[in-house]
């Protein structure tokens, strides 16, 4: 039984070599008959929604490679039966990052973390002046927020709700010279705005892991635009035992007895996945 894994961001030569008997392919990547007649899809960043989900008339389970379920529409998953599951794996890769970063770009010490994870808890341990905001966070609270914050750490998914969320209404309200670090994807950025406000003075540098193609090169020109590729999760990360994870939830799985499981399916019998 193949399994179809989604997106490159945490593709390595021994990933893949571990695991060469299942489909790997981008997540822009068109797909063959043969990935679509997968029963199981893994994914990390991609999102999953009923457009994939009729695509694949046999899938069953998705296993989910990301920090947090936020780009799986649980909602249309419970739908169409398919079961999801969500890899438990530690963040903190993501936190010594940037603490890196911070420590290297000299940022004032009033943070505000925008996420929908615990990333600002993980650097509660270590900075005093954390701020956190979500999306259920009131307009008064997310403004009075940023109004005071020096450090703005993005850590959002990308679907309807977030895209652009961090825009010239939250620029403008940042004190002058203000510095982000985006460890989220860069769709939630309009970089449009964000432009401006470099342009303006009242941000003075940007750390982006993940930086949106529209306006990239405009930005990048600026000097005040580090754009680092996906590199954060990758810091101190132990690739051993992620790979381990994986093959841990894979094998519960196909022996009936899943893990980590956010959405279960209904009806749900232990069922042979290998005959």
């Amino acid at each position: 039984m193949k399994i179809l894994f989604k997106d490159k961001k945490d593709f390595t030569k021994r990933l893949q070599n571990d695991l060469s008997e299942h489909y790997f392919v981008g997540g822009r990547d068109t797909l063959t008959h043969e990935m679509l007649d997968c029963e199981i899809l893994s994914v990390k960043t991609s999102k999953v929604d009923n457009k994939i989900i009729r695509q694949m008339p046999n899938l069953k389970w998705i296993l989910n490679r990301n920090y947090s379920p936020d780009n799986i529409n649980l909602k249309h998953c419970q739908e169409n039966n398919v079961g999801v599951i969500n890899i438990s794996y530690s963040k903190a890769p993501i936190v010594v990052w940037l603490e890196k970063i911070i420590k290297k770009e000299y940022y004032l010490p009033y943070y505000t973390v925008f996420t929908t994870g615990d990333v600002g808890k993980l650097l509660n341990k270590k900075y005093k002046h954390v701020q956190h905001l979500s999306l259920e966070s009131s307009e008064t609270t997310i403004y009075n927020s940023i109004y005071v914050t020096n450090t703005l750490i993005v850590d959002l998914p990308a679907n309807d709700k977030t895209k652009c969320l961090i825009n010239k209404d939250i620029f403008e309200t940042l004190p002058l010279d203000s510095k982000i670090i985006n460890i989220g994807e860069g769709k939630v950025i309009n970089n449009k705005d964000l432009l401006a406000a470099i342009n303006s003075g009242r941000v003075g540098h940007v750390t982006a892991d993940s930086l949106d193609s529209n306006y990239r090169n405009e930005l990048l020109e600026t000097g005040k635009v580090v754009w680092t590729k996906g590199k954060a999760w990758k810091t101190n990360f132990n690739m051993s035992n992620y790979i381990k994870v994986i093959k841990k939830n894979i094998n519960d799985l196909l022996a009936g007895a899943p893990r980590n499981v956010i959405l279960e399916r209904e009806n749900y019998e232990v069922e042979v996945f290998w005959e």
